[in-house]
C-alpha cells in the first residue's frame, strides 16, 4: 500500500491516533511540495495561532421534495460551507 493508502487506512482505522495520521499527511505534504497541505497539518498538530483563520470543512444539506401529500424524495447537496450559506432558519 502506498502513502495515501496508508493515510486513508490511519484515518479510518478508530485504534490509531489521528497525530499518526497526520504526520503521514506530512511526509505526503513534503513530496509533493505542497506548502498548503503542509501549512493545515502542521496547525493541525501543533494548534492555530489565536488569529490565524479556521479551516471550514464540506458540509451537507437535504434536498427535499414532495412526490405526493404522504411521500418525500430527500437526497443530500453538497454546499460549500456553513459560512457561505449562513440564511436566517426559517424552519418551523
Amino acid at each position: 500500500m502506498g502513502l495515501l493508502g496508508d493515510i486513508q487506512s490511519a484515518i479510518i482505522d478508530a485504534d490509531r491516533p489521528l497525530p499518526a495520521a497526520l504526520r503521514m499527511a506530512m511526509v505526503l505534504a513534503a513530496r509533493l511540495d505542497n506548502q498548503l497541505l503542509r501549512q493545515w497539518v502542521d496547525r493541525e498538530l501543533n494548534g492555530y495561532l489565536d488569529d490565524a483563520e479556521l479551516p471550514i470543512g464540506p458540509s451537507a444539506r437535504l434536498g427535499c421534495s414532495a412526490i405526493s401529500a404522504a411521500r418525500w424524495a430527500c437526497r443530500p447537496t453538497a454546499s460549500r460551507s456553513l459560512r457561505s450559506k449562513s440564511r436566517p432558519n426559517t424552519e418551523t
